[in-house]
């Protein structure tokens, strides 16, 4: 069984215009509203891939209904505690004619200890087979949260993934799960140097790689992605596809990464799927987990090379 986790989850409003004019009137072209929160998309891209799951985490009584009825809908098993407060809002603003994404984020619950405790007693109730720890911390948790329920999870024999960022990801990775997966940008913090080719990243990841860490997928945007474990290493080449929306497509890949921890994949059917599957991801709008017919049609037409 898998779990994911989202500690921060949000009402994902996508409002699509023809032409957003800053600063000037505008009028919806159409909108969608999706639940959302890093370990809640990794858990419908799950699900289409006939993966069973629990989607883990915290949501504030005042707006949780929304996320229930969401993931019910779905059929996605959910195993969340609830606090008092509203969960987060992301206004996701599309302009079809430049083809851009513009995030505009709520903070947040803010949380507790007290929260933190009752998260982790529900949260390990149980035994799981992978446990997907993604997205940020909300306010009121410490910055090694991911650190600690990581070493817990490692402590019941539980293999990990994580996709975090800022002192979530660097405290994260202390506890060597077996896979993170951060893009480029994540990368080039985490390591305070400048990485720019192929070569670099696999040197870095290599790094990473010796401390423990079973594979280190790194995501390049149109770019493709790198992924790197021991003795061996490869680049995926991006797919020419059509962006609707980029929100999500880490996330997809994710859930790929997932399924091949869970099932023992090798590295090459792994990495052509994860890129399939976020190319497949960014095609459509909103952050709704895409068709498996067509993850399967682009993964026929994924190149990639050794390092």
């Amino acid at each position: 069984m898998i779990k994911t986790l989202t500690l921060n989850p949000a009402i994902d409003k996508t409002i699509f215009f023809d032409a957003f004019n800053m600063g000037d009137i505008n009028i919806i072209g159409d909108m969608r509203l999706d639940a959302g929160g890093k370990g809640i998309n990794v858990s419908k891209v799950l699900k289409i891939f006939g993966k069973e799951n629990i989607a883990c985490g915290i949501l504030g009584k005042e707006n949780g209904t929304f996320f229930k009825k969401y993931l019910d809908s779905l059929d996605i098993v959910y195993d969340f505690i609830e606090v008092e407060g509203s969960n987060r809002t992301n206004i996701k603003i599309i302009d079809e004619k430049t083809g851009t994404t513009t995030d505009i984020n709520e903070r947040g619950l803010n949380l507790i200890e007290t929260d933190f405790e009752n998260l982790k007693e529900k949260l390990f109730c149980e035994n799981a087979d992978v446990m997907v720890f993604s997205g940020g911390l909300p306010q009121g948790f410490s910055d090694n949260t991911y650190q600690k329920l990581i070493v817990i999870a490692k402590s019941k024999n539980i293999r990990t993934v994580l996709d975090a960022d800022n002192q979530g990801f660097i405290n994260g990775i202390k506890a060597l799960p077996d896979i993170i997966k951060p893009n480029i940008a994540e990368f080039k913090r985490y390591f305070r140097a400048e990485i720019n080719t192929e070569d670099e990243i696999k040197f870095y990841a290599e790094k990473l790689i010796d401390t423990g860490i079973k594979l280190v997928a790194v995501s390049l945007g149109e770019r493709g992605a790198v992924f790197v474990q021991k003795d061996c290493a490869l680049v995926v080449d991006p797919i020419k596809v059509k962006v609707n929306s980029t929100v999500g497509a880490g996330d997809t890949m994710v859930a790929v990464l997932t399924m091949a921890l869970e099932e023992n994949w090798d590295l090459e059917r792994t990495a052509k799927l994860a890129v399939a599957a976020s190319a497949a991801a960014v095609s459509l709008p909103g952050t709704q987990a895409p068709d498996i017919d067509l993850i399967k049609k682009l993964e026929k037409d994924i190149k990639f090379r050794y390092l």
